[in-house]
């Protein structure tokens, strides 16, 4: 049995080479982030996610858990690292589709999945300066240090954000349209120069 943060590390690695995505080791974290965030917007709960993030000094997400399950895959030679990007094996695949069967990960695939809808139909980059936005990754950058995200004091200001999108946006059980509609208005919110 697979833990999270490896399921997660190969569903996200999975979806992005369906998507002939280059790889890179910050990509990897951001995803995993945002999928985290798609199950708090869907009403789960930081501590069931099953792992944690800290904002870096230049305001990105990591997990060192992630980062871990991405070394294990590495050393198990499904992953080939070349500098800050990475080529992975075909039969990482397999393992993402087997991992896709089980029920006990259905929620985060559907996370995983909403994650890359924003990647795929606005591209990485600017995704990654939507998120500049994000509360959690703002207070992160201006404090230029790194803190634990999503703790107790900075959830109000992110759950500000979802609320903003659900009512806007018919409950839906897909995920995609969330996490566009919610990178949008970030993007947005940065290109306007506006604060949230």
């Amino acid at each position: 049995m697979h833990s999270e943060p490896q399921a997660d590390c190969i569903l996200i690695i999975d979806a992005l080479m369906s998507q002939n995505s280059q790889m890179m080791r910050g990509e990897l974290h951001l995803l995993a982030y945002m999928s985290c965030l798609l199950h708090l917007y869907d009403g789960g709960s930081v501590s069931d996610w099953g792992y944690t993030f800290y904002g870096t000094e230049d305001g990105a997400p990591f997990s060192d858990e992630l980062e871990s399950a991405f070394q294990s895959l590495v050393d198990a030679g499904s992953i080939i690292p070349k500098g800050e990007s990475f080529i992975a094996l075909p039969h990482l695949s397999r393992v993402a589709t087997a991992i896709s069967t089980l029920e006990a990960f259905a929620h985060r695939r559907a996370c995983v999945s909403g994650s890359m809808a924003s990647i795929c139909y606005f591209g990485s980059g600017i995704v990654r300066e939507a998120l500049e936005q994000e509360p959690e990754l703002r207070r992160a950058r201006s404090a230029g240090t790194q803190r634990k995200l999503l703790i107790e004091e900075g959830l109000e200001s992110l759950y500000f954000h979802f609320q903003f999108i659900k009512e806007r946006l018919p409950r839906m059980e897909d995920l995609r349209a969330s996490s566009v509609l919610w990178i949008s208005s970030l993007y947005e919110t940065k290109r306007l120069g506006a604060v949230v």
